[in-house]
């Protein structure tokens, strides 16, 4: 299905139409609930008519979904849902207080600063300096767990991308695992959990833990915190988009950006994206026409002959997502049933850290949607046998917060991240 407009939440197989720049004053989040897949195209319909409309979850049947409409389309957007028999409520969400709340920097408390061995602050969101300059802490404290280096291709706005290498004892064709976060820009949560676990990984294997030991010593663990560090800088920028999605290249007067988790090729364009260049769903002109994607690309062909899993971690929605994304059908990979195996207790031991739930499936058997182009997918058409997944962090699927997860969730987010991974090197038949 191509749904031309259309706003889709998630990250891994996601769509989203972005048209809010600047302050938030005076915008509307409206609450829908779909019936049947005949209200849904007329949404889709709609969002193609009204490319500033911005819905937050994918509209399906028998699904709430939440639409941010900015203060000009009220009475029009609203009009056209009540023509379509949709119904709607207005919603007592402050928009604008929610992104000063997951923007703004809070102090770390006094007895948790003296009690804590963390060189980060994880209890901020950081910009993409900040976190550079974290990585290079982290590299003089741990010198002999961590290495640094910068990928091949520096961004349209000039900046390099970095890759954190974690690993234990010495050897020579240790299986690797391959995890990228910050894909897309507006998405924090998953860079500052990412950050999480690579501090945490690299402080418990210096203090001797069992797991950390075993996960560094038997696994080299290549972590990319922010794959869209020109979009992710974008959103910190005072007087800019806190949910731009794309990274920016500028293609025109009215056109910025590319989707780049549209951006891979597998089954590029052919569902789940968009031919207009302003849509927030733009997958670019070709596969890996992005420098970001390339990046991604010639590090996953380097890593390749020891290669055993690849993450793309995203947010929201509290998923854990298996291939195939970009099919519109129950089609699964050969080793589905090992993936579906070891995913469901990655969730379990997700679930024992704070109890959040999250599901796994297909995007089409969760979501009833689907998207081409998408880097799990192209990971796993490359090497069949990968165990291959995309997370969807927290919140849950229809928490108004959305993106705009408060700072003092990161570090259950990231806790909730490391129990998935140790569970995942235990459990692959590698």
């Amino acid at each position: 299905m191509n749904w031309h407009g259309v706003a889709f939440l998630l990250g891994c197989s996601t769509i989203f139409i972005v048209g809010l720049h600047g302050a938030f004053e005076g915008y509307k989040i409206l609450s829908l609930r779909t019936m049947t897949m005949e209200q849904v195209s007329y949404l889709g319909q709609l969002a193609d008519d009204f490319v500033d409309i911005d819905f937050w979850q994918d509209p399906a049947p028998n699904r709430t979904v939440q639409l941010v409409v900015p203060p000009g389309l009220f009475d029009m957007v609203t009009g056209r849902l009540t023509n379509g028999g949709i119904h709607w409520e207005l919603g007592h969400v402050d928009l604008t207080g929610m992104v000063g709340a997951s923007t703004a920097k809070t102090s770390v408390p006094l007895h948790t600063r003296l009690g804590s061995k963390d060189l980060v602050d994880h209890y901020n969101f950081h910009d993409y300096g900040k976190i550079q300059a974290y990585l290079n802490e982290l590299k003089s404290k741990y010198p002999d767990n961590l290495d640094l280096f910068n990928m091949n291709y520096h961004t349209h706005e000039g900046r390099a991308v970095t890759v954190a290498k974690l690993h234990g004892v010495a050897g020579t064709n240790k299986p690797t695992i391959l995890g990228e976060a910050g894909i897309h820009a507006r998405e924090w949560a998953t860079p500052a959990a990412t950050l999480y676990v690579i501090e945490k990984l690299l402080q418990n294997y210096q203090l001797g833990d069992v797991s950390s030991r075993s996960m560094l010593d038997k696994f080299d663990w290549y972590f990319i915190p922010v794959t869209n560090p020109d979009g992710y800088d974008y959103t910190h920028a005072r007087e800019e988009n806190r949910l731009w999605r794309k990274n920016r290249r500028i293609m025109s007067s009215r056109c910025t950006g590319v989707d780049l988790n549209r951006n891979f090729d597998v089954e590029f364009g052919t569902t789940g994206v968009s031919k207009r260049c302003d849509s927030n769903f733009y997958p670019g002109n070709h596969g890996f026409s992005e420098p970001e994607t390339a990046n991604v690309r010639d590090l996953f062909n380097l890593l390749k002959p020891t290669l055993v899993s690849y993450l793309s971690i995203h947010s929201y929605s509290q998923l854990l997502l298996v291939p195939w994304g970009y099919s519109e059908s129950y089609l699964r990979p050969q080793n589905y049933k090992e993936l579906d195996r070891v995913a469901n207790l990655m969730a379990t031991a997700i679930k024992s850290t704070d109890g959040k739930t999250y599901l796994v499936g297909t995007a089409y058997q969760l979501l009833n949607y689907a998207a081409s182009g998408a880097s799990e997918d192209w990971a796993h058409t490359e090497k069949p046998s990968l165990y291959s997944y995309c997370y969807e962090l927290r919140p849950d699927y229809d928490d108004p917060r959305g993106f705009l997860l408060p700072p003092n969730e990161i570090v259950p987010a990231g806790q909730e991240l490391l129990a998935s991974l140790v569970v995942l090197s235990q459990e692959m038949n590698v």
